[in-house]
């Protein structure tokens, strides 16, 4: 097998216990070529949380072919002791037992174990570590294949000879001359790694100071922009104390000219609600005064058909005179038969003329019956349709007069408060004024013409019957409310 020379790097890189206190970690391989332990610095583990281990990064150099790497990665793992500091001694808390076969593989592998509690061989917690394998090339031909050299057990009987034979057999001697040069390459990796480290930490200082010099600049602004906002923020507080107290005056003002507000608004609806019932009882008058009227009109009729029955019953007698005249004829003069036929044809034709005449008073009643129900139908709907209109135009006021008074809460932010309140209770007093105007002109004076029109034609025609007189409480009526429409 070809020998080469291995170099390998471990690096703890965190561990996640459920238990709490200053730990450390250590592990030894000898595999690596040295028997001596690595320990890591004192850190705090929190129950539950993941703790990032310090820096503990190992690199080791040995010489070895590839199968006995490979067995030995494969078959011994990486044990790794957590030790918990006490005050007196540290004590073994749990091991982790961790595989370094993912080693044969190029490049840095990420490895975990399972860390075992020492008391009750629980699984207590999670180790994670990184690590590299690399091949350096072949190794000086007099080097042995394994890092480790084998000691051979001696009885106690063997003597200082045979020790001396063993010492000088060649395997000794390559072990010997190993051991020099794993020295020699120590040393060397030490001297390469300490000029690395003042390298590196020579950046550092120079990333530092210029980062500290930057930050203090950084300071320095931000300490200028605060005393700058801090003037400002003074500024503004000043500012915020009058707009307070001016909002405070303006809403003192604008609850006063709320309550205001609220007042009018139940005044105008105590006086809408007043002027509804004034016409709703104005109606209920109309409507008991045609009530009146329908019970006039009916007996109106019943007189006219007890008339015109009386006048069959007369014009049947008069007709059976007439036949009885007819049937004395031959005995009575010519001259006074002839008297009397005119005299019944005159009585016959007045009574037809009478018949007519109540014919046509009974017309003209339904008609005039027909009119004041539609009539009457009419001005109720009209009066609701005004009232409903009336009352719909007073909502819409008031509530323009609120969203006014509610628009006035910005222009009083810009001092404008006062103008806009005087305009606002213009505006009132102007809605106080419109209103008995709308409450006055309830009635066109069109409709009053036709109604008094319609009235004293009703009064004639009644008249004209002569069953009424102008004494009748019916004609007595229909002028008093032709006189109260012509004074409207």
């Amino acid at each position: 097998a070809v020998v080469s020379t291995q170099s390998t790097g471990i690096q703890l890189s965190n561990a996640k216990l459920s238990c709490s206190g200053r730990m450390y970690l250590r592990y030894v391989y000898p595999f690596f070529g040295t028997s001596a332990p690595h320990s890591t610095s004192v850190v705090r583990f929190i129950s539950g949380d993941a703790t990032t281990l310090p820096p503990s990064t190992c690199e080791y150099s040995f010489a070895a072919d590839h199968h006995a790497v490979r067995q030995q990665f494969t078959k011994v793992p990486l044990v790794l002791q957590f030790w918990k500091k006490g005050g007196g001694s540290d004590e073994l808390e749990g091991t982790a037992v961790v595989s370094l076969s993912p080693l044969l593989n190029p490049g840095l592998q990420r490895m975990s174990g399972k860390v075992i509690s020492k008391h009750d061989e629980s699984t207590v917690g999670e180790v994670q570590i990184e690590g590299w394998l690399e091949n350096r090339g072949a190794a000086p031909r007099h080097v042995i294949t394994e890092p480790s050299r084998r000691k051979n057990t001696v009885d106690d009987e063997e003597d200082e000879d045979t020790e001396l034979t063993e010492r000088q057999k060649p395997e000794y001697r390559a072990a010997l001359e190993l051991e020099l040069w794993k020295e020699q390459q120590q040393e060397q990796f030490l001297r390469e790694l300490e000029e690395k480290g003042e390298k590196r930490m020579q950046q550092i200082a120079q990333e530092w100071k210029r980062k500290e010099s930057e930050r203090e600049e950084s300071v320095r602004q931000q300490i200028t922009e605060y005393n700058k906002l801090k003037d400002k923020m003074k500024g503004a507080l000043k500012d915020l104390e009058i707009r307070e107290q001016n909002l405070v005056e303006q809403e003192r003002k604008l609850v006063l000219s709320k309550e205001d507000l609220a007042r009018e608004r139940t005044r105008l609806t105590t006086d809408i609600r007043e002027a509804s019932r004034r016409m709703e009882e104005e109606f209920e008058h109309k409507l008991r005064l045609q009530k009146q009227k329908l019970a006039g009109l009916e007996k109106l009729n019943r007189d006219l058909k007890n008339q015109v029955e009386e006048a069959e019953r007369s014009l049947e007698k008069r007709t059976a005179e007439l036949a009885a005249a007819r049937e004395s004829q031959l005995a009575a003069p010519s001259t006074r038969i002839q008297t009397q036929l005119e005299v019944l044809k005159m009585e016959k034709e007045e009574m037809e003329r009478k018949i007519g005449s109540l014919e046509k008073a009974k017309l003209h009643y339904k008609d005039s019956w027909t009119k004041a129900l539609k009539e009457l139908i009419n001005v109720r709907e009209k009066s609701q349709q005004d009232a409903k209109r009336r009352l719909h135009q007073e909502q819409s006021m008031m509530e323009h007069a609120r969203l006014r008074y509610l628009s006035l809460e910005d222009n009083q932010l810009k001092g404008k408060i006062g103008a806009d309140v005087e305009n606002l209770k213009d505006e009132l007093n102007k809605m106080k004024n419109q209103i008995p105007q709308k409450e006055d002109s309830v009635a066109p004076s069109d409709a009053d013409l036709k109604a008094i029109e319609r009235l004293v034609e009703e009064r004639n025609s009644l008249l004209n019957t002569g069953v009424y007189n102008k004494e009748d409480p019916l004609i007595q009526e229909l002028d008093r409310k032709i006189t109260a429409l012509r004074a409207s």
